[in-house]
């Protein structure tokens, strides 16, 4: 896993593009604009596909997501706004910080926290890698 310091705009917009492609032709499909959550939603899909599927979650200050395995999916997680930390397999706490992305492989269980004073927000993008 790792974790990199990138533009979130620019970041969302790369997985935008990619939420919009189909996948058999890899043509765009329909356009769509989503409303990202606002403060008081902890989760929204944007897409889901066979293969692919992205939302947003907003944590609120001491909120945690739940507990679980990537399994045969890959992720990966922009944040938008706030801190936080990721525990990877129970253990290990990595800190988290807006303008960051982070990836999680596939078979790796995972959980973040908002540890900051204000919402944590993120993206995720999760690509399945087996069948």
């Amino acid at each position: 896993m790792f974790k990199k310091s990138l533009s979130p705009l620019f970041l969302l917009a790369i997985l935008f593009l990619l939420a919009s492609c189909s996948e058999e032709t890899g043509e765009p499909a329909e356009s769509f604009v989503a409303q990202l959550p606002p403060d008081s939603i902890h989760w929204i899909p944007l897409v889901e596909a066979d293969t692919f599927e992205s939302g947003c979650v907003a944590l609120q200050p001491g909120d945690s997501g739940s507990e679980h395995s990537s399994m045969s999916w890959q992720e990966m997680l922009v944040v938008l706004r706030g801190e936080g930390e990721i525990i990877i397999g129970g253990k290990e706490k990595l800190p988290i910080h807006a303008g960051e992305a982070v990836y999680i492989p596939r078979q790796t269980i995972h959980q973040l926290h908002c540890t900051g004073d204000s919402v944590l927000q993120y993206v995720y993008v999760a690509a399945k890698t087996e069948p």
